[in-house]
């Protein structure tokens, strides 16, 4: 298995900057992802959009993930009583207040990932390694979060105390549930 996710990884990062006749989702070993996750990958990008940035990067990834309500992530996020609203407003005055930088111009159809995005899906496919997953859900999509915590506008995920090996624990308690 570990052969298997080496590989899939290696040609997912020689394709995460696709040319501008792919999507850029073409390259995030999607097969690997399920629907929950491949929409919150998609969510991120629209979102980024919406704000005229030119790439997709972390904080864009948060707001995706709540907006899904995933089943997964929402508990982790309530159970460290991490308030969704309270971290979505905060994420967005990084990205107003300019800590994000956003695009002046308006963002091209082909969404690229910033170098902080391409480590969260590394983390997270790592995370679904160390969760011994088949699949990359919205569970792993918080923890490759987790290392990324020095970007400014995962500020947030900082204050409530977040910790990769809390929040693994959380992932594989609730993924071995019958």
């Amino acid at each position: 298995m570990l052969q298997r996710l080496r590989t899939r990884f290696q040609s997912w990062v020689a394709s995460l900057n696709p040319p501008p006749e792919t999507s850029p989702l073409d390259g995030l070993a999607m097969e690997l992802y399920t629907d929950s996750a491949r929409s919150i990958v998609s969510r991120a990008e629209e979102i980024a959009k919406e704000h005229s940035q030119k790439e997709v990067g972390s904080a864009f990834i948060v707001l995706a993930l709540i907006d899904a309500n995933a089943e997964v992530s929402t508990a982790i996020f309530d159970r460290y009583e991490l308030n969704q609203a309270d971290l979505r407003s905060r994420i967005l005055e990084t990205i107003v207040s300019g800590e994000v930088s956003v695009g002046d111009e308006e963002a091209s159809e082909k969404m690229a990932f910033s170098p902080g995005a391409v480590e969260v899906f590394y983390r997270a496919m790592k995370a679904a390694y160390k969760t011994r997953s088949y699949y990359i859900g919205s569970e792993h999509l918080v923890l490759g979060l987790l290392h990324e915590q020095h970007q400014p506008e995962l500020k947030p995920l900082q204050a409530v105390g977040l910790s990769e090996d809390a929040v693994l624990q959380t992932v594989v308690e609730m993924t071995t549930r019958d």
